[in-house]
């Protein structure tokens, strides 16, 4: 059996030891390995979306005026034999618009007519009765 001195197998070993760092690249003399690149920035986060302003609240619409007809009505009711409704609309009102009976009212009765443009027509002779629940609807131009 042979002994190997101790200066031999640390000159082995060193030597073994060399040859692994060589297979590795970490033995050689050539330039060192170029260092690895840098992660990419992260991108910046998207900003919000800018709040919009809060809008305004439409106005309400006006409420319906009072159209109060008790006397021409009566006169119509006494034998006049029309009247212009046109001439009653409440201040504020556009002339020119399209009158009629509101189906929330009751409906005309025998013998009154209302034309679109507001001439309301009782026949000669025309017993019209009770006008209570009577409703004119207008339609501004």
């Amino acid at each position: 059996m042979s002994l190997i001195s101790r200066r031999s197998f640390l000159t082995v070993s060193v030597a073994g030891q060399a040859l692994g760092l060589a297979a590795c690249g970490g033995g050689s003399a050539g330039s060192p390995p170029a260092p690895a690149p840098l992660p990419a920035p992260a991108p910046a986060p998207v900003p919000p979306a800018p709040i919009p302003p809060p809008t305004a609240t439409p106005a309400p619409p006006p409420a319906a005026a009072d159209w109060n007809l008790g006397p021409a009505l009566y006169l119509v009711a006494n034998g006049q034999v029309s009247l212009d409704l046109a001439t009653s609309l409440p201040s504020g009102y556009a002339k020119g618009g399209v009158f009629g009976v509101d189906a929330s009212g009751t409906p005309l009765p025998a013998g009154l007519t209302l034309t679109p443009a507001g001439l309301l027509s009782a026949e000669p002779g025309a017993s019209l009765g009770s006008l209570a629940g009577l409703v004119f609807s207008y339609q501004e131009p």
